[in-house]
């Protein structure tokens, strides 16, 4: 049997916007659905509540969206919708993206499985993609209360083992 490899001429999109969201209810479900061929271009799949968006039977195809800048934790993005959607980033989904449109910030959604995905209002506008990670102080906290603890306990270990507090009282008596 002759085996041919199909090669791509035009790549998909890094960022596109659809029209037409998919709730599915689990990750299984969505594997499920991709292995199917589920156009992830008309009907972006879906785990987490989207904001309501209105029923759409059959969703055109999506926008391509223009990425202005590209830095490590930031995106730059020029949008120019007809209708409000989904704006979907061929990138790995992590807690703590957030879509920054003027003063308003709006939370990532996994969206096929791995991607970053983001409700959209119609417009033209720009709009930027950033990481906020709000874990550094809490942690700091907790790693200096826990070296806190352990110098404690190992204080108080040393305090019953000899007795007295070292280099403050005298050795206690032999009776």
């Amino acid at each position: 049997a002759l085996h041919l490899l199909q090669v791509p001429t035009t790549p998909a999109p890094r960022a596109f916007t659809v029209f037409g969201p998919q709730q599915v209810g689990q990750t299984t479900e969505a594997f499920s659905a991709l292995r199917s061929g589920h156009d992830i271009f008309r009907r972006a799949l879906i785990e987490s509540p989207t904001p309501p968006m209105p029923a759409v039977l059959d969703p055109p195809p999506a926008v391509p969206i223009k990425i202005q800048r590209f830095e490590r934790n930031q995106l730059l993005l020029e949008i120019d919708l007809p209708q409000n959607g989904l704006l979907v980033l061929a990138e790995a989904w992590y807690p703590g993206w957030k879509l920054i449109i003027g003063d308003k910030n709006i939370d990532s959604l996994p969206a096929n499985v791995w991607m970053r995905a983001f409700p959209v209002p119609a417009g033209r506008y720009s709009a930027k993609v950033v990481l906020h990670l709000n874990w550094l102080w809490p942690g700091a906290l907790i790693s200096a209360s826990s070296l806190a603890l352990m110098i404690g306990l190992l204080r108080r270990k040393e305090i019953t083992a000899a007795g007295r507090i070292p280099g403050l009282l005298p050795p206690p008596a032999d009776r």
